[in-house]
């Protein structure tokens, strides 16, 4: 959902998204809801959602890549947190940090229409 947002430019509608579920998340560990078994992709998930306020609230190079991408993470879950990223800085026109972003991916070779887009950037 925050991904859709970010794509269609509406940063602000992310970020309350990424607020109300960072919330949520945090509520369910206080109130001891999460299963033993499941709060280690819970706490990461928590930390991605707090990485991902604090870029947009703050974006820079720094913030930008603090926000995990996970080992076990296919192609295309890469290429498109770094498109994710590079939306966010076209959007604040930061083009250097655009470039930064793209140089992430260079390496990266598949048929999505994401790393298309991001490579055109």
């Amino acid at each position: 959902m925050i991904f859709r947002f970010i794509q269609n430019g509406q940063i602000d509608k992310a970020l309350e998204y990424a607020k109300k579920q960072l919330h949520y998340i945090e509520q369910s560990i206080d109130e001891e809801q999460v299963p033993y078994e499941l709060i280690d992709p819970v706490l990461y998930l928590s930390s991605t959602y707090r990485q991902l306020i604090r870029f947009i609230n703050a974006p820079n190079v720094r913030t930008a890549f603090a926000i995990k991408i996970a080992d076990d993470a296919t192609n295309y879950d890469t290429v498109k947190t770094y498109y994710l990223i590079a939306k966010i800085f076209d959007k604040n026109r930061m083009k250097k940090e655009v470039k930064i972003t793209k140089e992430k991916v260079s390496e990266i070779n598949g048929n999505y229409r994401l790393l298309k887009r991001l490579k055109d950037y």
